[in-house]
């Protein structure tokens, strides 16, 4: 079977405090302002934020094992 996946679909995430702090981290180190940030960054009221899986990808990826800490798996 195969499966086709569509890295610009739009995915909600839910992000732990911790996952916050990494997602801030991200852009401060590819040196965007905390404003622009505070700008981009989105959480609903049930804390989910919206991202296209590529992006997703591409900021919490490298985590592995570790990504329960970052993301709320349930």
């Amino acid at each position: 079977m195969q499966v086709k996946i569509n890295l610009n679909e739009t995915i909600k995430v839910k992000l732990t405090p911790k996952g916050i702090d990494h997602y801030f981290n991200y852009y401060r180190d590819i040196n965007l302002s905390r404003e622009l940030f505070n700008n981009t960054i989105k959480i609903d009221n049930e804390c989910y934020t919206d991202f296209q899986f590529h992006s997703f990808i591409d900021i919490f990826g490298g985590l592995g094992m570790q990504l329960n800490e970052y993301v709320d798996l349930n």
